[in-house]
């Protein structure tokens, strides 16, 4: 492991604090590992639409019947050294749409903090380690088209090849950096394995309940970490968030799950706060991609208690300039204790959706 510099060794103790595993779901939610990532089950039958008074999403969402994996936390350093070391002596030809954006992609998009260069592979990028301290932090800037990559990488258990992370969860032959139009009308695969959540499929995770304390219908929750208000900002242990303490530069070098005791209904962390995570759907106004969530940090404090709200979306911004990450869905979600397989239909926004 590469030592950690004595400036990052001299930040507030809650900073370096690391959770050797994750801190328990909510009671009666399913966790299970897949890919290296934990997720949890999203299972919830007749949600109904929420259509929040306050919001930019443009209508309802979240209703109908839903069964699939969400992972606990935004992508960490760990997950995705090891994707960019992979492809790191594999060589991209110079004359297809995708080439130069994905030559920029595998030289270190996404990298973040706690992670250095330790050497060159056989096609001249970059190789990297990263600490243990490191590779508990989100990454950072990956783009939606290198959230998209990583996903289909993981489609394709992890093959090291250019078909394997430019066709899966998506085809992503026809990207063109240089060309925005390309940039939207990328569809998921009918037999994604896993993918960029929705804003629908976001939603159900980070703000509805089912049936609370077992009885009666589910609820939506108003804002993030099952609050009807805005979560408190603070250090772990003392506040709900990293979203708005302006404690700089301690708060963006905090771990993902921080703050242990504020989670989503299915046991969701940094929803707020953390980095803000892309989104699957397209953005009416401009046919970029969206991200959602809320960003570590009080410097775009005057959005935070926009985005800590159900409905509330940011539109696509170039991928390579906003501070995002993501975390992964997948359809590979447990067995029901039968052993049987069982493939729900969704129903999201009028449209009927296999998980």
């Amino acid at each position: 492991m590469i030592l950690i510099q004595a400036s990052v060794l001299g930040i507030a103790a809650a900073c370096h604090a690391q959770p050797s595993a994750l801190p328990p779901a909510p009671a009666g939610v399913e966790v299970f590992q897949r890919g290296g990532i934990e997720f949890s089950r999203v299972r919830a039958t007749n949600v109904p639409e929420f259509n929040p008074p306050n919001s930019n999403y443009g209508g309802p969402f979240g209703g109908g019947d839903w069964d699939f994996g969400i992972a606990r936390t935004e992508l960490q350093n760990s997950e995705w050294v090891e994707f960019m070391n992979a492809f790191s002596h594999v060589a991209i030809p110079p004359d297809q749409p995708w080439s130069s954006v994905l030559e920029r992609q595998l030289a270190g998009w996404g990298i973040g903090i706690g992670v250095t260069r330790i050497g060159t592979g056989e096609a001249g990028r970059p190789i990297w380690a990263v600490d243990d301290w490191g590779a508990v932090r989100p990454i950072r800037n990956p783009g939606w088209f290198g959230s998209a990559l990583f996903c289909n990488w993981l489609h394709n258990d992890k093959s090291v090849s250019l078909e394997s992370i430019l066709t899966g969860g998506y085809d992503l032959r026809q990207f063109d950096g240089s060309n925005a139009v390309t940039w939207a009308g990328i569809p998921r695969a009918p037999d994604a394995r896993f993918w960029i959540p929705t804003y629908d499929e976001w939603a159900v995770a980070s703000f509805y309940s089912p049936d609370p304390g077992g009885a009666g219908p589910g609820r939506w929750w108003t804002h993030l970490n099952m609050g009807d208000a805005p979560s408190i900002p603070g250090p772990p242990g003392i506040g709900q968030t990293s979203a708005g303490w302006d404690v700089f530069p301690d708060v963006i070098l905090l771990p993902v799950a921080a703050y242990s005791d504020s989670q989503s209904p299915w046991g969701l962390f940094d929803t707020s706060g953390g980095v803000y995570e892309w989104l699957e759907n397209e953005y009416p106004a401009t046919s970029l991609r969206m991200f959602t969530g809320s960003l570590a940090g009080a410097y775009l404090a005057p959005g935070v208690t926009v985005t800590e709200q159900a409905g509330w979306i940011w539109d696509g911004l170039p991928q390579d300039q906003a501070l995002t990450g993501f975390r992964m869905a997948t359809r590979l979600v447990p067995a029901p204790a039968a052993g049987a397989l069982v493939g729900l239909a969704v129903i999201a926004r009028g449209r009927r959706r296999f998980l």
